[in-house]
């Protein structure tokens, strides 16, 4: 009988300390900004801290502290940062390739806590407007992430050719001409950075003459 009370008291201290909690958060940031992503778990008296970074082109790395030794395969922009109880990932200029899934795990004699940050980065396109080489005008959004979405006013049928491009960095280009002989159209470009829809009227160019690019202003 005794036994079998030390049997299940053990077994219960088990899973007491074995008692895992898990949050979600989603955290969204600009191109080039500075990320800190903090754990919402308090490290007090603490065993062990790690962040585990599960990238969306499938890599992985981690920075992890235990007693008084550190290790980390993340590359260096990526710091632990650990100050008043708390702990906290910090990213120089954030990159489209640092999109993924954050954990952060924290062991101690309450249990193991996991927290996650699904972090997402969004880079801001640059609108231009020109006369291609067969007098149509063609919109551009440069550099966006995601892509930014162009349409055109007056509402064209099938007179409009679409197409983008993935650049080095992540982001990705679009550019649409509209083969059309009104010379006062517009390009109307909406992306998740805009607080509202860019417009660009080709009447602002000089049609006819030389190519030109009416820029952001």
């Amino acid at each position: 009988m005794k036994f079998f009370q030390r049997t299940r008291f053990t077994f219960q201290l088990f899973l007491f300390v074995c008692v895992t909690k898990v949050k979600t958060d989603v955290s969204t940031v600009h191109l080039g900004e500075v990320v800190v992503l903090h754990c919402v778990h308090s490290i007090e008296n603490f065993s062990m801290v790690s962040w585990t970074v599960d990238f969306h082109n499938k890599s992985s790395c981690y920075l992890s502290t235990l007693g008084n030794g550190t290790k980390e395969s993340c590359k260096g922009r990526m710091h632990l940062d650990i100050d008043n109880n708390e702990t906290s990932l910090r990213i120089h200029s954030g990159a489209v390739f640092d999109e993924g899934n954050y954990t952060c795990q924290i062991v101690n004699r309450s249990g193991t806590f996991l927290y996650t940050v699904a972090l997402q980065v969004l880079a801001e396109p640059f609108v231009s407007i020109k006369i291609d080489e067969n007098g149509n005008p063609e919109c551009r959004a440069v550099g966006g992430k995601p892509a930014a979405n162009i349409s055109w006013t007056p509402e064209p049928s099938d007179d409009v050719k679409t197409r983008s491009n993935r650049e080095l960095n992540g982001t990705t280009t679009v550019i649409s001409s509209y083969n059309t002989s009104n010379k006062d159209v517009t390009c109307i470009v909406s992306h998740p950075t805009f607080t509202s829809p860019i417009e660009r009227r080709s009447s602002k160019l000089a049609l006819g003459l030389y190519p030109g690019f009416l820029h952001n202003p």
